[in-house]
């Protein structure tokens, strides 16, 4: 398979920046399909900093790559003129602020993966990497740099360079664990109960983020696409709380409730009532998506929910929802901010009627 055939193979939106290139790694070493392993081990183990983190360090995720993908480091070096010399691929990690193929370059600090082959004179980068941010989109990519520009790229950092090679795959992965109520009781508290609500709001929709990629890979891998859905708009959810929070808006509380929920296994109960908003709301909010989206009207209106739109996104739902504040008037608190009410056109309607007729009964 050629590396185009491999990165296509690459399940790259459920994944991090650091596990998604030692997926390339275990495609290319032990067959397509091989980086689905990493999904089978569901086991909810934060770390308990302050505030506790799902997220994973380097070696965390090479011992992960280790015991489920039969990738073994036999070789970890610092050295940029090292790497350069030699002509077998190796995994690197550098700080994503320098990377200029990333929507981080010169805008966030935080370390990244991606794959090297060296030439005599050329450099091939591979970076499977796939997101949205609000600085621009990454996508899993191939590209010929010259070897002074990779150095001049690299140089005034510390660079993490490891020969992975694969040894034997693992005969199966190990079951999933049952979350610990207790445990994710204890983890919840801690964003609930953080004293900054700015910083806490930040740091949640990280690992809103890292936790719907988790059960992304774990619903690929097991047939069940669907059941990360509910994963899917919490995290969206949170991003745009948090976005809300830092203008000055009250923060949308039951989501901390609905990641309980959702962490303990349980389907989140808040549903959304039938819309009795008249048709020019609904065609304002459409008209909005589609001019933020840069789309026709029709496309919208084909849409069973907003995700299935081209190029929507948790940055484009700050829009949407700030314009259509803007343009009737209404506001929307941030215990509104629910799954269910971002999800579609017709929730988005129902949402502002709800607030609308509040705000009138309330006068």
């Amino acid at each position: 398979m050629t590396p185009e055939d491999i990165l296509s193979g690459i399940h790259a939106d459920a994944m991090d920046c650091l596990q998604v290139n030692l997926a390339v790694l275990a495609d290319a070493a032990h067959g397509p399909g091989t980086h689905l392993r990493l999904g089978a081990m569901m086991r909810f183990t934060p770390k308990w900093t302050d505030p506790p983190t799902v997220s994973s360090t380097v070696d965390e995720r090479l011992c992960e790559a280790e015991s489920l993908l039969g990738l073994v480091v036999t070789e970890r070096h610092h050295d940029t003129d090292r790497l350069l010399a030699d002509r077998r691929t190796h995994y690197v990690v550098a700080d994503a602020y320098t990377l200029p193929w990333t929507p981080y370059f010169q805008q966030r600090h935080m370390d990244h993966s991606f794959l090297v082959d060296a030439g005599a004179d050329e450099v091939v980068v591979t970076d499977a990497y796939h997101n949205d941010t609000q600085w621009g989109a990454a996508r899993p990519t191939i590209l010929t740099l010259r070897q002074d520009e990779l150095r001049a790229i690299l140089s005034g950092q510390r660079v993490t360079s490891l020969l992975v090679q694969a040894g034997r795959l693992p005969s199966a992965a190990p079951d999933p664990a049952p979350p610990d109520p207790g445990m994710v009781s204890r983890y919840v508290a801690a964003y609930r109960e953080l004293p900054d609500r700015v910083e806490a709001w930040d740091r949640l929709t990280l690992e809103t983020w890292l936790l719907a990629r988790q059960h992304l890979l774990n619903a690929v891998a097991t047939g069940t696409s669907e059941a990360a859905d509910p994963w899917r708009r919490l995290a969206q959810q949170a991003f745009v709380g948090g976005r809300r929070l830092a203008a000055g808006r009250a923060e949308p509380v039951e989501l901390f409730t609905a990641l309980e929920e959702l962490l303990l296994g349980h389907k989140c109960s808040r549903k959304v009532t039938a819309s009795t908003a008249d048709s020019a709301l609904r065609a304002q909010v459409v008209a909005t998506i589609a001019d933020v989206l840069r789309l026709p009207r029709e496309v919208v209106l084909g849409a069973a929910r907003l995700a299935d739109l081209p190029q929507f996104n948790s940055f484009r739902l700050v829009d949407v929802l700030a314009r259509l504040e803007g343009a009737t008037g209404v506001v929307v608190p941030g215990t509104e901010l629910t799954a269910e009410t971002l999800t579609s056109v017709e929730s988005l309607t129902a949402l502002l009627a709800r607030c609308a007729e509040r705000e009138v009964s309330h006068a």
